[in-house]
């Protein structure tokens, strides 16, 4: 997730370069520069008060990638007023996210992150510090801990995997022209939403509607993020900039009152039958809330438990749905991958409806598999952006306090220094070397890395496996008629996440019986 520049102009902006060239006659332009350092990275011309806000396109990380191959995989760019540094290799990640992690880990106050966050109650988007060490501590070692992924989700994932698969098939049965064809992108955002907020509350939220309406508000949020807010990027006009983003403000406003009541109306239910018991998120963090230890060492308070549930929801439905589309897509346009992952899931010997944890443990080829699908399709090709706390130097350029920092992970993942082939779909280059998400390597950071690396690491790679290879276990797949793999569009659209324009329609062909 990274909160960034809307694809370079959206419709407003004519209008905003308008009042700045005007505001620019009438009051002395302060500008944030790299003064009194001797080597700052290198940077691409700027243009008064714009900076560099011109050169980024509607997928910023294209953008930057390009921009990256004439300057080099360190970059400073101005986006108004803010100086923002800009990584595209491996080795430069490194240096941010693990040589001067401490420097680079605290995050830029962007308007509408800071609404959808609770006022910074969270841990995405919270600023470093006592407040953020304390959540970050309480989500790893209760929330995502090991044990609890492992352990304690296993009975849930497979229950909503199944629930998937039935769906699915129900879907194929009845589809308007009996062929078959099957919204996947639908799907998978159904699956990942249902089994987010299984784990927040112990039950999923089909019944009563809220199901839909927290689809929707993730569909609403995430896209929010990545608009361009003028305040964030001009902040010496402080006097017009909430005026210019007013609308994203108000937008995001909108979704955090709807987001607000819904939590508050689970959190309520939840106090008022709440029994014995640490099964899930609101279990775990009511109890936390009355320990009294705990107190002692952080107070947890109803804000940050709304916060926490709604951050899991926002941060790990999306990103999860769409890995699990782009890995399907991958599949079908490539046949031949398709074909021996299915025979890997297919030899797997189970008398089960579906395939249980255990039983796609050791599935290799599957784990290559979706690891080359995060190098190509990086659910957030943008690391949401760092802020440095302090002056730094990183191999030898300057960079000051208060910079923006951006780590463009799509780059990363196709630069042909390190990988051979890179816009190839090639699983085997991962079998025999099966890759680390720790943060300890950097070719490939989905999760990001350092202290801020992703809580829900484990959790979403159980997920994708156990997801994948029942769909593979219990359907034949094709592309609608008509439509060759070399013909998928695969354009993205403009938004925080790597999401392709159009959605993922596939012919789904039940081969096992379930119920």
């Amino acid at each position: 997730m990274a909160p960034l520049i809307e694809q370079a102009f959206p419709s407003s902006t004519m209008f905003f370069i308008s009042v700045l060239c005007f505001t620019l006659l009438i009051l002395l332009f302060t500008k944030r520069t790299f003064k009194n350092k001797s080597n700052p990275p290198p940077s691409p011309p700027k243009l008064p008060l714009l900076g560099n806000l011109h050169q980024i396109g509607p997928l910023p990380h294209r953008s930057f990638q390009e921009l990256s191959k004439k300057y080099g995989p360190i970059m400073l760019f101005h986006l108004g007023e803010i100086p923002t540094l800009v990584v595209s290799s491996a080795h430069m990640a490194r240096e941010v996210l693990k040589t001067h992690d401490s420097v680079f880990a605290s995050r830029p106050h962007f308007k509408a992150a800071t609404i959808l966050s609770y006022n910074h109650h969270d841990i995405a988007f919270s600023p470093y510090g006592e407040q953020w060490r304390c959540l970050r501590k309480i989500t790893s070692m209760h929330l995502f801990s090991s044990k609890r992924v492992v352990q304690t989700f296993k009975t849930l994932r497979e229950e909503e995997v199944l629930f998937m698969v039935n769906k699915i098939k129900q879907e194929a049965e009845t589809s308007t022209d009996g062929d078959g064809v099957v919204n996947m992108r639908d799907a998978f955002y159904k699956f990942t939403n249902d089994i987010i907020c299984h784990m927040i509350s112990g039950k999923t939220f089909r019944r009563d509607g809220r199901e839909e309406k927290l689809m929707n508000m993730v569909l609403d949020s995430v896209p929010l993020l990545g608009k361009f807010n003028p305040e964030d990027f001009f902040p010496s006009l402080k006097w017009i900039g909430p005026i210019l983003g007013a609308k994203v403000r108000k937008e995001a406003q909108k979704i955090f009152n709807m987001g607000y009541a819904m939590m508050t109306e689970v959190l309520k239910d939840r106090v008022e039958g709440r029994t014995e018991g640490d099964q899930d998120f609101l279990d775990i963090l009511l109890k936390l809330q009355s320990d009294e230890k705990q107190k002692k060492e952080f107070e947890i308070n109803d804000m940050h438990i709304k916060a926490l549930c709604y951050q899991s929801l926002t941060a790990g439905s999306e990103p999860l749905a769409l890995s699990l589309e782009w890995t399907m897509l991958e599949l079908l346009r490539h046949p031949r991958v398709l074909k021996k992952l299915q025979e890997e899931v297919r030899a797997i010997p189970s008398q089960n409806e579906v395939l249980k944890s255990e039983d796609v443990t050791n599935l290799s080829y599957l784990k290559a598999a979706i690891t080359e699908s995060f190098r190509l399709h990086p659910p957030t090709p943008l690391l949401i952006p760092r802020e440095s706390m302090d002056y730094c130097n990183v191999e030898g350029y300057d960079i000051p306090k208060g910079s923006r920092i951006f780590v463009n992970t799509y780059a990363m993942g196709r630069d042909p220094a390190v990988w051979d082939d890179p816009l190839e779909y090639r699983p085997e280059r991962f079998v025999n070397n099966p890759f680390n998400y720790n943060g300890n390597t950097y070719e490939i950071t989905p999760f990001g890395g350092g202290r801020r690396i992703c809580p829900g690491l484990q959790l979403s790679l159980l997920t994708m496996e156990l997801a994948l290879a029942n769909l593979l276990w219990c359907f034949d797949w094709e592309l609608p008629k008509g439509l060759k793999p070399e013909d998928v569009d695969m354009t993205e659209t403009p938004s925080l996440s790597l999401k392709r324009k159009e959605d993922l329609l596939l012919v789904a062909k039940p081969t096992k019986i379930t119920s």
